[in-house]
């Protein structure tokens, strides 16, 4: 997924991943998820309790990547605490 950078850093990725989540976890289908992240990014998902389980690579015309996994590790308050619409491009989420 990738938020336009106009309207980065107001929560809005965070929010769409902690509803995902949420969404998820309510229908009792809460697995490992992993994306493609650009190297940018990387901080984000960290905080948001993603690891990096890959070495960088490039990624066709979004440049430079890295894979990252969440284990479901409910434990960060962070996506009880976000909301937000998102402006999104491409969201992968393979279980």
């Amino acid at each position: 997924m990738a938020t336009a950078e106009d309207w980065r850093k107001q929560g809005l990725g965070s929010g769409l991943l902690g509803f995902a989540i949420a969404s998820l976890e309510q229908d009792d289908q809460l697995k490992p998820i992993w994306c493609y992240a650009r190297v940018s990014a990387r901080g984000f998902y960290r905080r948001l309790g993603w690891q990096a389980v890959s070495d960088v690579f490039q990624y066709g015309n979004a440049g430079f990547a890295i894979e990252m996994l969440w284990r479901c590790d409910r434990t960060s308050d962070h996506f009880h605490k976000s909301e937000g619409i998102l402006v999104a491009t491409e969201m992968q989420l393979f279980c």
